[in-house]
C-alpha cells in the first residue's frame, strides 16, 4: 500500500485507484477468512471440541455482539489479529452482514491512513532516507556498545573467579 501510494505521488498510478483497490482487497481477504472460519474451522472445532469450543464459542459470540465493531477496527491496527478476528467471527456464527459493515469501515480507514502515508512520504524520500540512515547508525552503535558491555562484564566475572 505504501509503495503503490508512493507511485501515485510520482504520477505512475492514480491515488484513488490505489485506495479503492487496497480497500477492496482488504475487505475481500477478510471476507474469505470469515467464510473459512464458518465453513472449515467451525465444523472442525465442533467435531473435535477443541479447547471446549462449544462452551467458549458462546462467550466469543457475546464478546463480538457487544464489541464487534471495535474488535474489527483494532484488528486492523494490529495486522496479525485481522485474520484471527475474521476467522473467529465466522466460526462462532457472527452475522456476516454485521461483520462486512464493520470490516468495510475499518478497511477504508486503514487503507486511507496507509495510502495517505505513502503518498505524502514519497514527497520526502530524501529526508526519510537520511533519517533511516542515521537511525541505522545509531542502532549499530547501540548494538556494538551492548556487545562490548556484555563482553566486558564476562571478562570481569572471569577475573573475579
Amino acid at each position: 500500500m505504501l509503495v503503490a501510494a508512493a507511485y501515485a505521488r510520482q504520477g505512475l498510478l492514480l491515488w484513488p485507484a490505489v485506495l479503492l483497490l487496497g480497500w477492496m482487497g482488504t475487505v475481500l481477504g477478510n471476507a474469505i477468512n470469515f467464510w473459512l472460519g464458518r465453513s472449515a474451522l467451525l465444523p472442525l472445532l465442533r467435531r473435535r471440541d477443541v479447547l471446549s469450543f462449544n462452551q467458549r464459542s458462546v462467550s466469543a459470540r457475546a464478546l463480538l455482539d457487544r464489541h464487534g465493531a471495535w474488535a474489527v477496527m483494532l484488528s486492523h491496527v494490529f495486522g496479525p489479529l485481522r485474520c484471527f478476528v475474521a476467522l473467529t467471527a465466522g466460526s462462532v456464527g457472527f452475522s456476516f452482514g454485521r461483520f462486512l459493515v464493520f470490516e468495510a469501515v475499518a478497511a477504508l480507514l486503514w487503507n486511507l491512513a496507509f495510502s495517505s502515508l505513502g503518498y505524502f512520504a514519497a514527497g520526502h524520500l530524501d529526508t526519510i532516507h537520511d533519517l533511516l540512515q542515521r537511525a541505522a547508525l545509531v542502532g549499530l552503535a547501540l548494538a556494538g556498545a551492548a556487545i562490548l558491555a556484555v563482553w566486558m562484564r564476562r571478562r570481569l566475572q572471569e577475573e573475579i573467579r
